[in-house]
């Protein structure tokens, strides 16, 4: 059985109809949307006293109708506002720009993260090339900060760059994630809000773009290429890069060779000969 209470509320303690929804939680739904609406239920649900019931039974099945549809008009009154939701430490929940950081950002992937940040937040950086690459590849300086709060060239700044040896991977992706999560977080943070009103960043990811390219897809060791990819004239024979280093007298290893020099900088270390050491001025 149901009755009415002298609240917003309907007294949950009628069993289940037979094949169809609980007057409990049927009255609970409504309880619900008179709560979402602020508004009293008008008509206390029926239920049939018996099985046999046709009256109540056609009741119930106009009752459980009407509530059906306003819990559908409820949820897309609900689903077209904002939703607050914890923001996780790190990384917000909601990017614009999606970003994976379990992986290494070669030239080509950089360069799209990058592209996609400045036209997702064109009021908080602009991206622009420095200049080419000997490999013909561009040096992107991306500039952040809040443009509408004064000019971003007077704000005191901060200069971050990765990559300056191509062999170093991991400081590239400390300069993109740090623009990630500057452009991404701020919009939910406010420490990043008033950072981005006050200061100016600059960032420059791939100081040499064409080695990490090359440490990436040529063969190489960990701890090379490390400088550009600009041929050099190694063996000053006044070609470029055609050999390696000469091998003088075929011994089969290639060492080097001290010349005293009365004004050279070095001399051996007193404890261990084979280390030069820098003389000191006077």
């Amino acid at each position: 059985m149901m009755r009415e209470s002298n609240c917003d509320a309907i007294v949950l303690n009628s069993p289940p109809f037979q094949g169809g929804v609980g007057g409990g939680s049927i009255a609970f739904i409504r309880k619900s949307i008179a709560s979402r609406f602020n508004v009293r239920p008008n008509l206390p649900l029926p239920l049939p006293e018996r099985e046999g019931n046709k009256s109540a039974m056609m009741r119930l099945l106009i009752n459980v109708s009407l509530t059906f549809t306003l819990c559908a008009i409820a949820s897309a009154d609900i689903g077209d506002k904002p939703k607050n939701v914890y923001q996780p430490v790190g990384a917000p929940s909601d990017p614009k720009v999606s970003a994976r950081w379990n992986r290494y950002h070669d030239y080509a992937t950089a360069t799209k993260l990058l592209k996609g940040l400045a036209a997702a937040h064109p009021k908080r950086c602009k991206l622009v090339s420095l200049g080419k690459s000997y490999g013909k590849r561009d040096m992107w300086l991306m500039t952040i900060t809040n443009f509408g709060a004064g000019d971003a060239d007077t704000k005191p700044a901060m200069w971050i760059d990765g990559g300056i040896h191509a062999n170093e991977i991991q400081s590239v992706e400390v300069v993109l994630y740090t623009a990630w999560f500057l452009l991404e977080s701020e919009p939910h943070n406010k420490f990043i809000q008033r950072l981005l009103r006050e200061r100016t960043f600059y960032l420059l990811p791939m100081m040499s773009p064409d080695s990490r390219d090359a440490h990436f897809y040529k063969p190489n060791t960990t701890h090379d290429p490390r400088t550009g990819q600009r041929p050099v004239d190694d063996d000053r024979d006044g070609l470029l890069d055609e050999d390696g280093p000469d091998d003088l007298d075929k011994d089969g290893h290639i060492t080097q060779m001290r010349v005293k020099d009365p004004n050279g900088k070095f001399k051996p270390h007193p404890d261990y000969p084979q280390m030069m050491v820098r003389i000191k001025d006077g």
